[in-house]
């Protein structure tokens, strides 16, 4: 219908056929979707502010509530289009209007550190002390994600500061910034417990010592103390003996080529459901995630750091840009479909290339949103666990050619092996060159910059396992290290760094004996890139396209006091390569790689299923098939003709799913009141496994790439390997059939009011262990398993049922840094430590012996001077602030 065309347009940034469509059609512009999202809802948020801009014009209601009563300045505001954010506001747009769950526009933008559009807020009179349902302001979210100038003394509804949330965090960061804020780390919530405290129970010895410092320097001392002991002492340490002892450690944590070969099969796997799902040949995951080193820094296991991140990036179907002076379009004969896509359009679509980048500022208003666009991505989701990172993704699109590639031209010097040069080659043509909405320091809207994305994953890939191994440090200390003493390098930086030793390293030179030699190789050519090059905003070019410089961050400090910082790494490199070794955790059982397919993008509107049809459902349709089901199960409508079509649908579903099928069942018959029935499934299910991973057993030497994927998607539809998924609805889900208990944990709301997380096997257990039909032995394996989960659903099962408390306690003290800044889970784990004042004993029993243990063996003196005494005394309560009532 016009309609439809209509809101396609929209979300393809094809203003021209908008304008038409609103001057000349009969549309209803503020016509809502099935969830209840407007064009300019849309236009919000992919940020197309010349887009808002027109249909504000033809009277689009700027403040427009959504079926999740959000608004198109919350749209914007998140992922911190400023121009749009601009725009809606200068249009009357109500910058304190709370979504469901009571945030508003300057929670999201504060929250993601969006500085701009906070900045934009502000001017127009936004609340920053407007406290959502949980009690958080956004300084609140200001004050946790390290942003400058928040209220980092305000409290939450439990009496909480961010402090106490940055220390079950794990997050040492924040903890500081926190502390030099004037946070109080004796500020005592409604639980009893003050950030002192927290540290104790989950045994975070680093952040106690920041606590106490301010009350206990002396305590502080020695944990610092016994810390650069260590790193003085290992310099003293033979080169050559620690590469070896440090590439053993790496080995033992997974980083090698056989793993990152299955990994790069996963990962082009889950592109392929991706694809699959959303019926777009279009989708490329790209990015460390992608290249499959770089992305964990403790082990290559398939999960992803919480401070990395998965990029995904869209490529816009329809839109082609062309190079002037570069297009070869019309005289190739080899690209004749893009040869008459060029006869079709004009000079709107030709722009300059200039340094890496389109400039493609007033050369055409049909892309008129280009120049209000920021170097944001189109979208982002933040992550809540290793299990589902950080997602963004990027709207892309595509150039008919690449630029000039000195790597790749005739004559051209390399130590890179000829056949992945041949292979960069064939990637020209199979991988079309595109730029994304970014732009140099004060080039917004007026640049977009071109990617070498497939080139570079490429290339990475090829990695051997040292190469691999050398590329993970360099990574980590720009991270880790050199970015705590210096703001500025990204990690970008680290991986043209890595580039560059590729081109001028010989193969035979990659040896064991001379990691920690090509490791300082590289640290100086970044302090002298850093110091030759003149503007203060770069440094270094880019590898592919030399003419390209690479920027530092906005925010950087001087180059000169990076260049100090890198220097000071150096200085003392193998004192800190034994801290990054200290951190490697290696694989234990098979060393499966963690694989959950349909955790990483939430799909708002799935394609609808037949479930008429004979066949069963494919792979991808799973994601659809249980969605439908919870959807079913929630809904308030004729429990017994509904729950009859859903049984039917369910059986539709493969075994790959068995456990999200058979818990689903149970869930239908426990609504329906057939408790037996239920208990009847739960028990056929009792003696069942969930796949662990993906096995690297999977890997054949000589298979490609291709072939590998296969051998993937064969192991998955071969085993239960769909239990864990991440949806997105239209309204608040909720189970009325489980416990009150569990209804607050399955399905978990996360990161929005509408963004919903599920782990089927912890569900099937809870069931089980709510309905008493698991015997003791089977449920000690579970809880014992759980001491390797990283998911929160589990853990929280755990801690809600087993009643062994030493391994409560080490399941406590694992969980901190495994989830991000989830309130709700955070306060879970407080209110079942205070009910237990057992698990309190064993929890601060365990941190002070292990404490009391570290200073004894590194600082035997402080054991004369107090200092078990002064461990012991550090964690008792402060008194409870009578003004929070529980």
């Amino acid at each position: 219908s016009e309609q439809l065309i209509f809101r396609d347009n929209v979300r393809n940034f094809k203003i021209w056929d908008v304008n038409w469509q609103l001057k000349n059609g009969n549309l209803k512009v503020n016509s809502p979707d099935a969830r209840g999202r407007t064009a300019l809802t849309d236009s919000a948020w992919l940020g197309y502010a010349a887009m808002s801009e027109l249909l504000i014009r033809h009277s689009a209601e700027v403040n427009a509530i959504d079926a999740i009563q959000t608004s198109p300045l919350h749209r914007a505001a998140w992922n911190g289009h400023a121009a749009t954010v601009w725009i809606l506001l200068k249009n009357g747009a109500n910058p304190n209007l709370p979504n469901g769950i009571g945030r508003t526009p300057l929670h999201a933008s504060a929250g993601n550190g969006h500085v701009d559009c906070v900045k934009l807020l502000l001017d127009y009179r936004a609340d920053s002390n407007y406290q959502d349902a949980d009690g958080w302001s956004p300084l609140h979210e200001a004050a946790m994600r390290n942003r400058s100038s928040a209220n980092v003394i305000a409290l939450d509804n439990s009496g909480s500061s961010p402090l106490h949330y940055a220390v079950t965090a794990g997050n040492q960061d924040v903890v500081s910034h926190l502390l030099k804020s004037g946070c109080n780390p004796n500020q005592c919530n409604v639980f009893g417990f003050t950030p002192v405290r927290l540290a104790v129970f989950f045994g975070l010895t680093n952040i106690l010592a920041q606590l106490v410092s301010y009350k206990e320097p002396y305590l502080a001392f020695l944990l610092t103390k016994t810390r650069d002991r260590e790193l003085d002492w290992s310099q003293n340490s033979d080169e050559r003996a620690f590469s070896q002892e440090l590439h053993e450690a790496m080995n033992a944590a997974g980083f090698v080529t056989d793993r990152a070969r299955v990994m790069a099969a996963v990962v082009n796997c889950e592109q392929d459901i991706l694809r699959a799902r959303w019926k777009s040949e279009s989708i490329y995951i790209v990015g460390s995630y992608a290249e499959c080193w770089g992305n964990n820094r403790s082990r290559m296991n398939g999960t992803t750091d919480l401070k990395s991140d998965v990029d995904i990036v869209d490529l816009n179907r329809t839109a082609l840009f062309h190079v002037k002076e570069q297009c070869q379009c019309t005289i190739d004969a080899q690209h004749s479909l893009v040869a008459a896509a060029m006869r079709k359009h004009d000079a709107r679509n030709t722009f300059e290339y200039f340094q890496g980048h389109l400039c493609i500022s007033g050369i055409s208003k049909s892309h008129a949103d280009f120049e209000y666009s920021t170097s944001k991505p189109a979208q982002s989701w933040d992550g809540f666990s290793i299990l589902r990172p950080a997602t963004d993704l990027v709207q892309a699109f595509k150039l008919c050619t690449y630029p000039r590639i000195q790597l790749l031209e005739p004559g051209y010097t390399t130590q890179i092996p000829e056949d992945i040069i041949e292979q960069l080659k064939c990637d020209l043509k199979n991988y079309p060159y595109h730029v994304v909405k970014a732009a140099p320091p004060g080039e917004e809207g007026k640049k977009c910059r071109g990617s070498a994305a497939f080139l570079e994953n490429r290339l990475l890939r090829s990695m051997t396992t040292v190469q691999g191994q050398v590329y993970s440090v360099i990574k980590d200390l720009v991270k880790e290290e050199i970015s705590k003493r210096a703001i500025g390098l990204r990690s970008y930086h680290a991986k043209t760094l890595m580039f560059q030793l590729l081109d001028k390293i010989p193969r035979d030179d990659w040896k064991v004996e001379n990691f920690i030699k090509i490791v300082r190789i590289a640290l100086e050519m970044l302090r002298t890139a850093l110091l030759q090059e003149p503007q203060s905003s770069k440094c270094m070019s880019h590898f592919f396209f030399r003419d390209a410089p690479l920027y530092l961050k906005i925010d950087h400090n001087e180059k000169s006091q990076i260049a100090e910082a890198v220097a000071a790494i150096e200085a003392n490199l193998i004192g800190f390569l034994r801290q990054f070794k200290d951190q490697l955790q290696p694989l234990v059982g098979g060393g499966n790689l963690v694989f959950h397919p349909f955790m990483l993008v939430p799909d708002p509107s799935p394609p609808s299923l037949n479930y008429s049809r004979d066949t069963p459902l494919y792979y991808y349709e799973v994601y659809t098939a249980v969605r439908d089901a919870l959807l079913s199960l929630s809904s308030a409508e004729s429990r017994d003709v509904g729950h009859r079509d859903l049984l039917r649908n369910l059986s539709k579903i493969p075994d790959f799913a068995r456990i999200a099928r058979e818990t689903l069942k149970a869930l239908a018959l426990l609504d329906l009141g057939k408790n037996d029935e239920a208990k009847k499934i739960l028990r056929a299910c009792l003696g069942h496994q969930v796949s662990k991973g993906v096995p690297i057993s999977v890997n054949d030497p000589s298979s490609d790439p291709e072939l590998l994927k296969e051998s993937v998607k064969r192991h998955l539809e071969s085993v239960d390997s769909a239990w864990m998924f991440c949806f997105v609805f239209n309204k608040p889900l909720q189970l009325s059939m489980l416990p009150e208990y569990a209804r607050q944990l399955f399905p978990k709301c996360i990161l929005y009011v509408n963004v919903y997380y599920l782990n089927f096997n912890a569900l099937f257990k809870f069931l089980c262990l709510d309905q008493s039909i698991v015997n003791t032995s089977t449920s000690a394996v579970w809880f014992e398993d759980s001491l390797q989960s990283h998911d929160s659903q589990e853990v929280l099962t755990t801690l809600e049922f087993c009643r062994d408390t030493q391994l409560k306690a080490k399941l406590i003290r694992r969980a901190a840094g495994t989830m991000a800044d989830q309130i709700n889970d955070f306060q879970a784990i407080w209110a079942l430590l205070a009910k237990d004042p057992e698990l309190i004993r064993v929890c601060t029993q365990l941190t002070i012996d292990e404490a009391v243990a570290r200073v004894r063996r590194t600082s035997p003196e402080a054991v004369q001077a107090g200092g078990e005494q002064r461990f012991r005394d550090c964690q008792q309560p402060a008194v409870r602030p009578p003004l929070l009532v529980q």
